[in-house]
């Protein structure tokens, strides 16, 4: 039989109390509905061979999540397409688009320009029919006109 001495014992105890303290605390919270945060970015080469970034941003929240997608680089005047989608929640959804040059729309989509060169930001609102409202923050880069 093997003796520890009564500080080895207590600190294995502690670090036993503590992996099932957190075995515990992360079970429970994979069952809470409405706690989870995902956020993936990918970029991707359009079909000419050009490099045009697609930039998805996702943020669930709840049962109502939000989506995004746009090119994360134009050109001044250049029109560029906001697309969002929403899931979950109770449709049907209310949209709204803000952008940082003050430009607004409340359409799910949005085509539009910008007349100067400079990073905007943007922040789409979506809202169910329940009153459950989620967002997602969107960056666009606007280069001169080559």
């Amino acid at each position: 039989m093997v003796e520890l001495g009564k500080s080895k014992m207590a600190i294995i105890f502690v670090g036993i109390g503590v992996a099932a303290g957190l075995g515990i605390a992360l079970a429970v919270m994979s069952q809470m509905p409405g706690q989870g945060v995902f956020q993936r970015i990918a970029e991707n080469d359009d079909i000419y061979g050009g490099d045009i970034s697609l930039e998805e941003r996702v943020r669930m929240l709840g049962y109502l999540s939000v989506s995004t997608h746009y090119k994360s680089q134009a050109e001044v005047g250049e029109d560029t397409t906001f697309v969002s989608a929403a899931r979950g929640g109770t449709p049907p959804y209310q949209t709204e688009w803000k952008f940082s040059d003050g430009f607004t729309a409340n359409t799910q989509n949005v085509t539009r320009s910008f007349s100067a060169p400079g990073q905007y930001d943007g922040q789409l609102i979506v809202k169910d029919s329940a009153g459950n409202t989620q967002d997602a923050s969107i960056t666009i880069r606007i280069v001169p006109s080559q």
